[in-house]
């Protein structure tokens, strides 16, 4: 008498292993802290410009946008808060605190709130690019 006919399917890798949710948080949080850093925190940067703090109150106001003494670029930082939040700021969460004059320059120049509008605008295409592609890169 013949054997009846089977056929046996097993998936391995590591989706499917237990491995692959600590693999994806890491990957998450590595891609929001690249939208934050280059994304975020850079953006802010380039548009803190000006001549040295020397020269400064000799410019124009049109030549200087914010850095008189560099201090506020240099502090700008990111910091991953938690799994899944990254934040871009003049200071609290990266240093500490915030720079006391930090508001009053966001007031004039808006630095913070332009680069948060281009992120949000362009929001699917960064997650993609920062997140999307190093996901499917590590399941390869």
């Amino acid at each position: 008498m013949a054997e009846p006919f089977s056929l046996h399917f097993e998936v391995r890798g590591p989706i499917f292993d237990g491995t692959a949710l600590k693999v994806m948080q890491g990957i998450v949080n590595r891609g929001l802290m690249d939208i934050a850093i280059l994304e975020g925190a850079n953006k802010v940067k380039d548009q803190l410009y000006g001549p040295p703090a020397s020269q400064y109150w000799k410019s124009s106001p049109s030549e200087r946008h914010g850095a008189k003494s560099r201090d506020l670029k240099r502090r700008i930082g990111v910091k991953l808060i938690e799994d899944n939040l990254a934040v871009f700021d003049a200071g609290k969460y990266s240093h500490g605190e915030s720079i006391h004059y930090a508001e009053k320059i966001e007031a004039r120049y808006h630095m913070f709130a332009k680069a948060s509008q281009a992120i949000k605008a362009n929001q699917a295409a960064l997650q993609n690019k920062y997140i999307g592609d190093a996901v499917v890169e590590a399941f390869r």
